[in-house]
């Protein structure tokens, strides 16, 4: 949710008192930290709250992800710049995959997209060329020609969409 549009699309500000809703997040992808592991929960509900409380481990993140965390929101200048990349490359991504042949590209809110090739092994071809797109398979309702695109550098989509053009 971080990467759609600051928050836009959010239920966070929708949230009351008496909305039995639990949301979670995670600030592992946005802020490019993966090993930290760090996200957290969102109510306005007491009960809510409370029964959370009451099952919650009493460190559940440890003290380099504490530390940034407190802080993490408050790096404007990195968020800021995050959204002018994404404003800039999700277009400029998505324009190179629908000019693609056989290939069917899914608009998209977040910080990827979500493709149909007709291309038999379009991951095993693209891994072969040191490109690596996620296989969606195993999600249900989509086969084994559904992938997902990340948008990522200027440089680095650039060669996913020149290698593909390569391939397909």
């Amino acid at each position: 949710m971080d990467f759609v549009d600051h928050d836009k699309w959010s239920f966070v500000s929708h949230l009351t008192e008496q909305s039995p809703v639990i949301i979670l997040r995670s600030a592992t992808k946005f802020f490019a930290i993966p090993g930290l592991r760090l996200g957290f929960a969102v109510t306005k509900n007491k009960a809510l709250q409370d029964a959370w409380n009451q099952q919650a481990e009493p460190w559940s993140v440890n003290t380099l992800a504490d530390q940034f965390g407190q802080h993490m929101y408050q790096d404007g200048q990195y968020i800021e710049q995050t959204y002018e990349w994404l404003t800039s490359e999700k277009p400029f991504l998505l324009a190179g995959l629908k000019a693609l042949p056989n290939i069917q590209v899914f608009d998209s809110f977040a910080n990827y997209y979500l493709i149909k090739s007709a291309v038999p092994d379009l991951r095993e071809k693209l891994w072969h060329q040191r490109i690596m797109i996620r296989s969606c398979a195993d999600y249900y309702g989509l086969g084994d020609d559904y992938y997902r695109v990340a948008v990522r550098s200027h440089h680095e989509n650039a060669q996913l969409l020149m290698r593909s053009n390569q391939l397909l």
